[in-house]
């Protein structure tokens, strides 16, 4: 669905109101871009030189034809807490196992606020709301969903690797009037730029759905070390795909998610569009780093024995994750990450 709400962002206008993103890398920095264009008030917390080529030359933004759509100036640059200051919208855009340390760091700052923060997940994974509120029992938390795809081809150059749909909706039972604002603002902008963009009232849905699909794929994409398109390829991959996607559909439908659906379908047609994408869990042990795996196949074991579901497939891929991590291998620098997706 293409939404289309005809507000007009001026800066300085009642409308406007200043935000801060924390965790500009690929995805966040697009984000950024989108929303700085369309008039928002947008300050980042990103790492150095990416941080320091924004200030010195603004952030670029590249479509995937290489179009370069232009060096946006209004984006300034900071570090939490202090960049909190009259901040009314903190979107968190770092992967989900730094959240819990970012909640702390900005904690300071949002406990003298005045008002009750808006926060916006913009992130993969199970269980993040009830972080936020444990820390900011009066927030808001709103969600983002996006299979739009992102990579950083440079320090302060940002490309669109690739066009896929966006859901945004409120997680949280009693949201302030901000967060409505924020939302049909943050709609304008993605229509502005003519991308996919939907409000609702079940963003839970989507959340469980993209965890169903980074499940069926990501794990064993990156204990394979193989592209997307292999899983399909190979029969003996593709039957332990299917296994995984079979018990966190088990468990989305205990917990009142994906009712009638099994979420096989939709993680094949995934593969296929994706096929020479190498996924994001994949990516990150080429590069030595911490996967999201206990937030995605974990989660899924946690509820499962909370709840008497049998899970051992994805039990056994968080034990094989946590060994590969643990352990060096060789790592394979030509990989081409084009085309990561959040």
């Amino acid at each position: 669905m293409l939404v289309n709400l005809n507000v007009t962002m001026v800066p300085g206008s009642s409308n406007s109101f200043k935000m801060v993103i924390a965790g500009a890398g690929s995805i966040g920095s697009l984000f950024a871009w989108i929303l700085a264009k369309n008039g928002l008030d947008v300050t980042v917390v990103a790492r150095e030189p990416h941080s320091n080529a924004i200030m010195s030359h603004g952030l670029v933004l590249q479509d995937r034809d290489g179009v370069n759509q232009g060096a946006l100036k209004n984006i300034t640059c900071g570090t939490l807490p202090e960049v909190l200051k009259n901040c009314s919208v903190l979107m968190i855009s770092v992967k989900v196992h730094d959240l819990e340390a970012i909640l702390q760091e900005i904690e300071p700052a949002f406990i003298t606020s005045q008002d009750p923060p808006v926060i916006v997940l913009l992130q993969n994974g199970l269980g993040n709301e009830r972080m936020v509120e444990r820390y900011y029992p009066g927030a808001t938390v709103v969600r983002i969903v996006t299979s739009n795809g992102a990579m950083l081809a440079s320090p302060g150059h940002v490309v669109h690797a690739g066009r896929g749909n966006t859901f945004i909706g409120i997680s949280s039972k009693d949201p302030s009037p901000l967060a409505s604002t924020f939302i049909e603002q943050f709609c304008t902008a993605l229509y502005a730029r003519d991308l996919h963009v939907q409000e609702t009232s079940s963003i839970q849905e989507h959340v469980w759905k993209k965890v169903i699909i980074n499940i069926g794929i990501n794990a064993v994409g990156a204990i394979f070390q193989v592209p997307n398109g292999k899983i399909l390829e190979n029969q003996h991959l593709l039957h332990v795909s299917r296994e995984l996607v079979k018990e966190a559909t088990e468990v989305a439908h205990q917990q009142g998610y994906l009712s009638g659906r099994d979420g096989w379908g939709v993680t094949k047609r995934v593969m296929q569009t994706t096929a020479k994408n190498r996924n994001s869990m994949l990516q990150d042990l080429d590069k030595g780093k911490k996967t999201e795996i206990d937030f995605i196949n974990g989660a899924i074991s946690s509820i499962g024995r909370e709840t008497g579901i049998s899970t051992p497939w994805n039990d056994a891929m968080v034990e094989l994750i946590h060994g590969f991590e643990t352990i060096d291998h060789p790592r394979d620098q030509d990989h081409d990450t084009s085309g990561r997706t959040h």
